[in-house]
């Protein structure tokens, strides 16, 4: 890999494959305004937040993508669009094709499926620290397989902003596949609730897990925000023979041990006496958003090798009926518990 502080133009990326690492505001500049230069069919980017400013207020940058537009290119971006870019993304809007995607934090462009640039923002006032420039196929084709990933899971971001400023929200029922995506809703959701979360863990071990993680400690720094949670948990002794006393042994340790790790007065925890052969991970956000996620292999050691499909709404339909079923659980299992007292 080439290292170079000077201005490497991508015209020199013809043959044979190679791979350069730049440096410097004003030089990653120049290189983006070559490759401007260079685009004969498409132009494809994801960009996050600063960068979308970035794009939109540069003169020399914004001047660069309306001559795209002049020229016919066809011009496809990807970014987030929140109530404080907003008229970024209607500038953008009128020369390219643009798409909403909730957290993204790449930054990357590609060229006629030819040629990739990655880049880092550092700050508003020199935002273009370091970048990786290549037009090594098998780096490019993976990149350009990337976009058109996150292009399909993206929302037309005329949605988006109608939601942001209209208030008005459609509803969505998403099956997803990928855990890593999973696995980020999932923390999304800890983060971004306001009033109250509700969870049911099918198992002590999806509770370890999340735990070991660091995502349990999230929802004791929620709890710091004001954000109550209720959480369902079905031991391992609920799984175990009917032996009193090894039941009582396994409630004992488990139920001590979660209720030491999770002491806060807005975190509240009831544990289901009941076996059940649910196999969902179910998270509740504000009767608003919900998430269910399969557990396929209990045994694993991390999240991501034990759960498969999860399914990712905010039908009203779809989250009020788990509600309703947390609800039912919760009472059940607090009137065992008074009964037991």
């Amino acid at each position: 890999m080439n290292e170079t502080n000077s201005s490497s133009l991508p015209s020199s990326f013809s043959l044979p494959e190679k791979t350069e690492i730049l440096y410097g505001n004003d030089n990653i500049q120049r290189v983006v305004l070559e490759a401007y230069s260079q685009i004969k069919e498409q132009h494809d980017s994801c960009m996050d937040r600063t960068e979308l400013a970035m794009a939109v207020k540069y003169d020399a940058i914004w001047n660069g993508v309306l001559n795209l537009k002049k020229r016919g290119i066809k011009i496809r971006c990807i970014v987030e669009a929140t109530p404080e870019n907003i008229v970024y993304c209607k500038k953008l809007m009128q020369v390219a094709q643009v798409r909403h995607l909730t957290a993204v934090r790449s930054n990357f462009g590609l060229i006629d499926r030819k040629l990739c640039l990655l880049h880092t923002i550092a700050n508003e006032q020199q935002p273009l620290s370091h970048a990786i420039i290549t037009n090594v196929k098998g780096l490019v084709d993976a990149q350009q397989y990337l976009f058109e990933t996150l292009w399909s899971k993206a929302m037309p971001i005329e949605k988006k902003i109608r939601e942001i400023e209209e208030g008005v929200i459609d509803e969505f029922i998403e099956t997803l596949s990928d855990n890593d995506e999973i696995h980020a809703v999932l923390e999304r959701l800890l983060t971004s609730t306001m009033r109250e979360l509700l969870i049911i863990f099918p198992t002590i071990n999806t509770f370890v897990r999340l735990e070991k993680e660091g995502l349990i400690q999230l929802l004791k720094e929620e709890a710091k925000r004001g954000v109550k949670t209720r959480m369902l948990i079905q031991p391992t002794y609920a799984a175990k023979n009917d032996n009193n006393n090894n039941k009582d042994n396994f409630k004992s340790n488990e139920e001590t041990n979660i209720q030491e790790l999770l002491k806060d007065p807005l975190i509240e925890v009831q544990y289901l006496n009941k076996l059940s052969n649910s196999k969902l991970i179910t998270i509740l956000s504000d009767t608003r958003l919900s998430l269910t996620i399969e557990v396929n292999d209990d045994t694993a050691p991390t999240t991501n090798e034990a759960i498969g499909l999860a399914t990712y709404s905010n039908s009203e339909s779809t989250v009020l009926s788990y509600v309703s079923i947390f609800e039912t659980l919760w009472t059940q299992t607090e009137l065992k518990t008074q009964n037991v007292i």
